[in-house]
């Protein structure tokens, strides 16, 4: 809940307090509607001044609880505030303070379930991270897991701007409501021609949106959890494969003067070196070649999908990758 939101809703509590409490005295006392609404408010601020009205001993114990339920729900008010103001001052100077030397980062818009997943994973991966959350209680559970984390709307062009967008790697858009996921793809990529950009979508037609607005992929979360079942459930062998021996599938962009390219799959000897198999080369004209052959040549600008274990992946890419 936001702080416009739980401000009204301490204050309609508050005012719900005066009614009842006027309503008390004009039933309990006799009190013309205006002399009850006086003692009310006289009573919750305790300013002291003198009864307008004699009270009765019933009368007595209701101003009592007035007291402790108006004087509550007013401490209550100002804690509330005070606190959800500091905090978002303090969010908002952290993470403006850690983000400007940040490049070649990934920025998360939203951190609720699938964005704090995202995150996770991201950051197992030593990949760098900044996420956007404009739900206070979301960004301190973001800064509590150790994120770098900008309080403020995603949507906004000048929170994208913030989080350096101009030198970020890729994006993932993961807000609650796929409008506002469109909004920042159209601004993600306004900001940034090269972003790589992901986004969550509900149904086909929000995907097909998405994807025109510029997106480069766009997951269905609950259709991929749907797979995911359904493989569990049809081919559990080959789901406890991957999960038990740690196996995971990377793709690599063969990049201007890296050691892959101008090579075949038999000179880079991959198997052998890293226990890694590249099980699908796709060409920079479009075209897949999977399985390759030995014989495969490698090319700048082409990308390779290979499959192995975290730790021999992780070596490659440390030993290999690294040489130019």
């Amino acid at each position: 809940m936001n702080i416009v939101k739980r401000i009204s809703l301490y204050l309609f509590i508050l005012v719900l307090v005066i009614i009842i409490s006027t309503l008390g005295y004009i039933f309990i006392e006799h009190a013309n509607p205006f002399d009850a609404l006086y003692m009310t408010i006289i009573t919750i601020s305790t300013v002291g001044y003198a009864e307008i009205i004699p009270l009765s001993s019933i009368g007595r114990l209701w101003t009592i609880l007035v007291i402790i339920f108006g004087w509550g729900i007013l401490a209550v008010i100002a804690t509330n505030v005070f606190s959800m103001i500091l905090s978002e001052e303090i969010l908002g100077r952290i993470g403006r303070r850690r983000v400007r030397k940040m490049k070649d980062h990934y920025i998360i818009c939203g951190y609720g379930r699938i964005g704090r997943a995202t995150t996770q994973e991201l950051l197992k991966d030593g990949r760098k991270v900044i996420v956007i959350e404009k739900d206070i209680k979301k960004a301190e559970r973001a800064e509590k897991d150790g994120v770098k984390v900008l309080l403020g709307d995603a949507t906004d062009e000048e929170m994208l701007k913030r989080a350096h967008i101009d030198i970020a790697k890729g994006l993932v858009a993961a807000l609650s409501n796929d409008p506002d996921n469109i909004f920042v793809i159209i601004n993600a990529r306004n900001l940034n021609r090269n972003l790589f950009i992901v986004s969550r979508a509900m149904d086909e037609r929000s995907k097909n949106f998405m994807l025109k607005a510029g997106a480069n992929h766009v997951v269905l979360p609950y259709e991929m959890a749907g797979i995911k079942i359904a493989n569990a459930l049809l081919k559990p062998g080959l789901h406890d494969f991957f999960e038990i021996y740690n196996l995971r599938i990377e793709e690599i962009e063969v990049e201007s003067g890296s050691p892959l390219a101008g090579k075949t799959i038999k000179e880079l000897n991959l198997t052998n070196l890293y226990n890694i198999y590249i099980v699908s080369v796709i060409k920079s004209s479009g075209e897949v070649i999977a399985p390759p052959t030995a014989g495969t040549l490698i090319e700048e600008g082409d990308i390779i999908l290979i499959l192995g274990k975290k730790e021999n992946i992780e070596k490659f890419e440390k030993d290999f990758l690294s040489r130019k």
